[in-house]
């Protein structure tokens, strides 16, 4: 029985079907083929917990359909999800994030008021970066770090509720130092709550 019950976890821990994420996406000017999209992120997975954690972002894989609006579920990682790939996504396409992917995004983030025509020069640079061509450097400020920059892969279930990676986005995340701060303050508050009611 504990073999059964260890295979069983194992399985569940490998699916993406523990992608406890939603994502509600929905279009930001100018509304065309690629971003910038805005989501709004709720639940809780491997980056912590999330509740109506609103952001805009851009799409990692070219030639990937996506329905706007939609609902997904969702993982945060370090890699795109390859299983999408459209015509657009023939070699060198990366699915390590690459640094100046994470450079440009953290850049459009920092701006006060994102103009339409700046959020498709960001998002040509970041389908240029991501498969290895030149793009345009001065989108990039001198104080973009990248740090805190990750892959929201999104997956939609079928009719025959089989789970496949759909269009791969770009999500901003707490320091780990948060996330453990938050998850302490969480514990603390609940270990209170049961103490009073002691």
């Amino acid at each position: 029985m504990k073999k059964v019950s260890m295979f069983v976890v194992l399985a569940l821990l490998a699916s993406p079907v523990l992608a406890t994420y939603t994502a509600q996406i929905s279009d930001l000017p100018p509304a065309w083929s690629g971003g910038p999209f805005q989501v709004v992120l709720n639940g809780t997975g491997n980056y912590g917990s999330f509740t109506n954690y609103t952001f805009p972002t851009f799409c990692l894989e070219t030639g990937v359909q996506i329905s706007i609006p939609g609902t997904y579920l969702a993982t945060i990682d370090d890699t795109v999800q390859s299983g999408a790939f459209g015509t657009g996504n023939t070699a060198p396409f990366y699915t390590v994030l690459q640094a100046s992917t994470k450079l440009l995004y953290h850049s459009y983030l920092m701006l006060s008021n994102p103009t339409a025509a700046q959020g498709q020069a960001y998002q040509n640079a970041i389908w240029a970066s991501q498969s290895g061509a030149a793009f345009n450097n001065g989108l990039i400020l001198a104080n973009a770090t990248g740090n805190g920059v990750k892959v929201l892969n999104l997956w939609k279930v079928n009719k025959d509720q089989t789970i496949t990676d759909v269009q791969s986005q770009l999500v901003m995340v707490p320091a780990p130092g948060a996330i453990l701060l938050g998850s302490l303050g969480m514990g603390l508050v609940g270990w209170l709550r049961q103490r009073r009611s002691l």
